[in-house]
């Protein structure tokens, strides 16, 4: 069941990136069928998967790219953060693709 606490700091984080109403619904449509936390083996899938996937994509960008999704990720405080890790949203393909290019409009690195 989706936290109204919860969402009521989404759109904070939201807001505070700079990500828009089009990509903040993805979001949330991710992380409702993310409620439940991946298992450790689930995790470390993902982990392994979007880490190759956004290698092949960004190819040598791949750092430099993930720093700017890092700054942007720790930007949005330690709730985000938390939240991310928890939910193992952290390690989904859309979600630092959402954070990269909010990086990339906010000329983090």
């Amino acid at each position: 069941m989706w936290d109204t606490e919860l969402d009521t700091a989404a759109q904070g984080w939201f807001y505070e990136a700079g990500i828009s109403e089009a990509e903040a619904q993805s979001l949330v449509k991710h992380w409702r069928e993310s409620e439940i936390g991946p298992s450790d083996e689930e995790r470390e899938f993902r982990r392994r998967d979007t880490s190759e996937y956004l290698q092949r994509l960004w190819g040598d960008d791949f750092d430099s790219n993930m720093n700017g999704v890092r700054a942007v990720a720790k930007s949005l405080g330690p709730n985000f953060m938390n939240f991310a890790n928890r939910t193992g949203l952290g390690d989904d393909r859309v979600v630092l693709q959402t954070l990269h290019r909010v990086a990339l409009t906010k000329g983090v690195k």
